[in-house]
């Protein structure tokens, strides 16, 4: 790049001088462009001199151009400092240029400076283009969703290193046929894509319910795309699950509930029985679990998810304070924020559930179990004194199963679908079992919980087949008449 020069009658010679002698705001101006100059001003900052000594520097030398602007306004645009400037003809060339020139040289200077920032700006941008940075950017917006998180990096980190705007549907498509080469559902697959999806309409801006004031993209590249029809027999699969959920959706037998029960009680017994054969055989400083009403955590846990359907993962968060007291009615409520739910909105669902005389007692004995007098986790890590790991409660699970000789396949999770479907049968308003299970409408309950009973269908069925008996009766009526 060429540099631009103009005579001046600033030298060399006088600059040095001017540096020696001048005080603060002195200007030595030049005779041939008017309103060239350089002036001293005030610095505090340090340098290193020719020794590598560390120096203070007081006094700052800045070449400046003071010119009029087209409103008759008197302006003054700084050119750069001397070190920058150090031939005083480079500097005049700077300010000779701007003379001459329609523009302002102050809006010009400020439309360079925005250019400069929009380019640093775009370049920040690039660095989080491809889809691993920004993946580490999007853990810290859904920081409460780690199964989300984990479903992007797991399936999709073959393509991190690409950046975003270049993803193509064929990218999707290779990787759906290959897991599902690999024997992986379509509904799971279903699920790790819109993952997917979500994180780029929040780097495009476009994500519902999480405001991204600084997109990344202009538009998300995989928006209109959509994941392979199913085949036919991908539709008879997805037809038999369907079938298999509903069914895990029914209503507890009184013969699986008994079975629970037993599994129950053979676990605590179990327990009691170990632990008195380690107080007798040198351990006696240990808890007498005689005494005391549950033998472990997990029974009182399993409890609560009987009687109020709650997700584990909100039966491990909670606290003692989530019970509140109405000391006028005396009645306890459990009021709580689904762990589902927390981060997808500035007002999130609240359960506000009474708690039923059962379920009081169940607090109760734990809560003197534990000796509990603050408001921390009713549920707690004995060794870290913080929350159980989300899936502690699976092996007692298991083991109780095998106890009570429950069916291999019945999920923990059923507690909650028992608890719906219940209420659906009993005929309790739908709304109201929203509000008690954290669904924000009906919509999930008339999908999957909401079913005749076969009584009712057979009442149906046999009110169709009573016209033809009628139907009949009165053709052999006319032919006796006949």
């Amino acid at each position: 790049m060429n540099t631009v020069t103009a005579e001046t009658s600033i030298t060399k010679t006088k600059v040095n001088t001017f540096k020696k002698t001048a005080n603060l705001n002195d200007q030595l101006g030049c005779d041939l462009i008017k309103g060239f100059h350089l002036k001293k001003t005030r610095n505090e900052s340090t340098k290193q001199n020719n020794k590598g000594e560390t120096v203070k520097v007081n006094a700052r030398f800045v070449w400046r151009y003071r010119y009029t602007d087209a409103g008759g306004k008197r302006r003054t645009v700084t050119i750069g400092d001397y070190d920058a400037y150090p031939a005083p003809k480079e500097a005049a060339g700077v300010a000779n240029s701007w003379k001459y020139k329609e523009v302002d040289p102050l809006e010009e200077k400020k439309k360079k400076t925005a250019e400069k920032q929009a380019q640093e700006q775009e370049e920040a941008k690039r660095q989080y283009l491809k889809l691993g940075a920004y993946f580490k950017q999007y853990e810290k917006v859904i920081p409460d969703s780690p199964d989300v998180l984990r479903k992007i990096e797991v399936e999709f980190k073959h393509l991190f290193d690409r950046e975003m705007d270049k993803l193509t549907p064929q990218d999707i498509t290779a990787w759906y046929n290959k897991r599902k080469g690999a024997g992986c559902k379509r509904s799971t697959l279903v699920g790790y894509f819109g993952a997917l999806k979500a994180m780029l309409n929040h780097a495009a801006g476009k994500k519902k319910g999480e405001q991204n004031d600084n997109p990344i993209l202009e538009v998300n590249p995989l928006r209109d795309y959509s994941l392979p029809k199913m085949t036919k027999s991908e539709r008879q699969q997805a037809l038999i699950e369907k079938d298999e959920q509903l069914a895990k959706r029914d209503i507890f037998s009184d013969e699986i509930k008994q079975k629970i029960d037993i599994g129950l009680q053979k676990y605590a017994e179990e327990l009691r029985e170990q632990r008195r054969r380690s107080r007798k055989h040198g351990k006696p400083h240990l808890q007498d679990l005689d005494k005391v009403a549950y033998p472990h955590w997990f029974i009182p846990f399993c409890t609560i998810a009987r009687l109020t359907g709650m997700r584990p993962s909100d039966i491990y968060a909670l606290r003692w304070s989530n019970i509140h007291t109405n000391d006028l009615q005396r009645t306890q409520t459990l009021i709580f924020t689904p762990k589902k739910t927390q981060h997808k909105s500035d007002n999130p669902i609240t359960v506000k559930f009474p708690i039923p005389p059962m379920l009081k007692a169940v607090l109760d004995n734990w809560r003197n179990q534990q000796r509990e007098q603050d408001n921390g986790l009713i549920f707690k890590s004995e060794r870290t004194g913080r929350e159980l790991e989300r899936k502690a409660h699976l092996k007692h699970w298991e083991h109780i199963k095998q106890l009570g000789e429950l069916p291999n396949d019945l999920q923990f999770y059923s507690f909650r679908h028992n608890f719906i479907s219940g209420l659906v049968r009993d005929g309790i308003p739908l709304i109201k079992i929203a509000k008690l299970v954290g669904h924000s409408d009906t919509t999930m309950i008339v999908q999957n919980y909401l079913r005749m009973d076969e009584e009712d269908l057979l009442d149906v069925t046999m009110l169709a087949s009573q016209s033809w008996a009628s139907d009949k009766v009165e053709t052999e009526n006319k032919e006796d008449i006949a």
